[in-house]
């Protein structure tokens, strides 16, 4: 979530880098984004499937602890973050700390109340990896356009088949644990 004045696109990114990563966990549904060009503020939801969680844990990835399914909502709560920062520095403006945090306070809050003071940093860092890697970031640009194209309303299924057609497979591991 963004609340700030920030620019529609920022507001795109960053909402885009949630969704993006919350798909790659393989567990969570789409439930769609909502914003309206020129207001500063924005929500990308998405729910837990449970059905998806217990086989993902059994099949895929044995072993995970109630701890590792926090820390990976940090990173997808980080994400909104590290999807603006990189936009702003790939087209060469300025990156206002001060702003990104207080654009991203109902996250970083979020952050906190799940594992308490301390784990924001580390969250936002691997959320960083993760925006840094080409295809992730195609497939956040692409749902980024599709955001301000749409006007910022996209259903569930939209947003999930933007990231479905700009993520190939063969270049990006799809079902992933979001570690720090």
């Amino acid at each position: 979530m963004i609340s700030s004045n920030a620019s529609d696109a920022q507001i795109a990114f960053h909402e885009a880098g949630h969704c993006v990563a919350a798909y790659l966990t393989g567990i969570f549904l789409m439930k769609g984004v909502d914003h309206t060009a020129g207001a500063s503020h924005a929500h990308a939801e998405f729910e837990l499937d449970s059905m998806c969680q217990q086989m993902r844990a059994h099949d895929l990835q044995p072993g995970l602890t109630e701890a590792d399914y926090k820390r990976e909502r940090a990173v997808i709560s980080a994400a909104g973050v590290a999807a603006e920062r990189r936009y702003l520095e790939f087209h060469g403006m300025h990156v206002d700390e001060q702003q990104l945090s207080l654009g991203a306070r109902g996250d970083l809050e979020g952050v906190v109340a799940l594992l308490g003071p301390g784990h924001w940093d580390r969250a936002e860092a691997a959320a960083t990896k993760l925006m840094d890697e080409p295809a992730i970031w195609s497939a956040v640009a692409s749902l980024a356009s599709a955001i301000r194209l749409k006007q910022g309303k996209l259903s569930g299924d939209q947003v999930t088949h933007v990231i479905e057609n700009a993520l190939n497979p063969s270049d990006v591991e799809l079902v992933r644990v979001l570690r720090y």
